[in-house]
């Protein structure tokens, strides 16, 4: 077996909610875990192959896929693409952006609720570069389109996801030749929100549980989850900083894309 296609990233970017939705199509058998992270981190991938492969159980006819980010993590993992490309050259990939300051403020957000950063958002964007390397979204492609045909490679943008959730569904459909009926009637509730995290304890009632009436839903949000007391916002000195960093990056990012992204653009200028 093969497996046909990959969301491949951006972090922070609706990747496990369009991998929860695909999931629910009855022509794709999604991987047993979202993210394996295979041909990121696993040096000798040739070798584990069968073990990677048991991560799929696909009746006849359904098309096999996945979803790491850390397959554009640059300049952290340099060789998933050639590796990728050397595992199924006829891959389909699928990668979705957002607003790259945005991007930032989410992966601030999340590194906050798991503990791994304590100082404030300015020190720690300006200190670490994790958080421009993964909002350079144009690099990141751009070591795949090395190898793969752009007609392999699904730009999604996120805001555009977002506010025709069914309409995003159709394309990627199309694109990997799948019925575009097959997803009428899923569930597209948001899988995960940048600004508040499941406590452990709770992990498994949210997989057995059905989904609960409202009031119970407001009962379960407050005590299931640690929140975040407010969004971390970039202020505009930092803004300014960034965005003139990754101008350049999202002006190739729209000559892939053959349009102009004014979503994002608006209030950068």
């Amino acid at each position: 077996m093969k497996v046909d296609f990959i969301i491949i990233g951006a972090q922070k970017c609706a990747t496990t909610s369009l991998a929860y939705q695909l999931r629910q199509h009855p022509q794709v058998c999604f991987a047993k875990r979202k993210e394996p992270h295979y041909f990121s981190k696993v040096d000798d991938w040739h070798r584990h192959l069968p073990s990677y492969h048991r991560l799929f159980s696909p009746r006849p006819g359904q098309l096999c896929g996945e979803a790491s980010t850390s397959y554009t993590f640059l300049p952290e993992y340099p060789h998933t693409s050639a590796r990728l490309f050397a595992y199924n050259p006829e891959a389909k990939l699928i990668y979705l952006m957002r607003d790259p300051i945005k991007r930032i403020e989410s992966h601030y957000a999340h590194r906050v609720l798991h503990g791994r950063v304590t100082q404030p958002l300015e020190a720690e964007v300006l200190a670490n570069p994790i958080y421009l390397d993964r909002s350079c979204y144009a690099t990141q492609v751009e070591a795949y389109l090395q190898y793969f045909p752009r007609t392999q490679l699904l730009l999604l943008v996120f805001e555009e996801y977002v506010a025709d959730i069914p309409g995003t569904l159709e394309t990627v459909a199309r694109f990997l030749g799948i019925s575009p009926g097959g997803f009428a009637g899923i569930d597209i509730t948001p899988q995960k929100v940048s600004y508040r995290r499941v406590k452990p304890a709770f992990r498994f009632l949210r997989k057995v549980l059905p989904r609960t009436p409202p009031l119970l839903q407001r009962v379960t949000d407050r005590w299931c989850y640690y929140t975040l007391p407010q969004r971390p916002v970039c202020p505009e000195p930092l803004t300014s900083v960034l965005w003139r960093r990754l101008e350049d990056d999202v002006a190739r990012i729209e000559d892939l894309l053959g349009h102009r992204l004014t979503v994002w653009r608006r209030g950068y200028q």
